[in-house]
């Protein structure tokens, strides 16, 4: 609630008659949800033990490829190559390219969490398939690299990005 006092009813000549006659600004209040309420919002309903679980139209980005080994000549460069194709299909994708472990880059993606988590390794690379993270219900599920290339690039052209829940993600993991 923002409290305006009379400097906006004054100025405009907003005025009400009192029990005595005479004429009174009005005391003006106003609300306002404000983005920082809505997402506060989204937050409490949708949350685990783990941190948050966005839905993918408010996320602020659907998609986190986790490369598991950082700087070197496999993963690194794979990594980097699914998120420029994921970013061609018209979805908002972090990568998550720290020299970290990675336990803390799985538990910082949940923390945060992105709706999905695509985590490249080098055995996945070698064996053209990459691993894919749920964040809102933790399933996995291993896809392989032109399974997931036709899979995203439908996603992607069906516009279901902008639905509230993870439909769009939801199917791929129901084989």
């Amino acid at each position: 609630m923002f409290q305006l006092g009379t400097k906006y009813s004054e100025s405009m000549g907003a005025t009400f008659m009192a029990e005595d006659g005479s004429e009174k600004p009005f005391i003006m209040g106003c609300y306002g949800v404000g983005v920082s309420r809505s997402l506060a919002a989204v937050v409490e309903q949708y949350h685990d033990d783990a941190g948050i679980c966005w839905p993918p139209s408010v996320a602020p980005a659907h998609i986190c490829v986790i490369p598991l080994t950082v700087g070197d000549e496999i993963v690194q460069p794979a990594a980097e190559r699914i998120a420029e194709m994921l970013d061609g299909f018209g979805f908002e994708v972090a990568i998550d390219d720290r020299k970290e472990r990675a336990g803390v880059k799985f538990a910082d993606a949940d923390l945060i969490g992105w709706p999905l988590q695509v985590i490249i390794g080098k055995r996945g690379v070698e064996a053209g398939t990459v691993e894919l993270k749920l964040r809102a219900t933790g399933q996995r599920c291993d896809m392989e690299l032109s399974a997931f290339t036709e899979a995203f690039e439908s996603i992607g052209a069906s516009g279901c990005m902008a639905k509230p829940g993870i439909e769009c993600f939801e199917e791929l993991f129901t084989e």
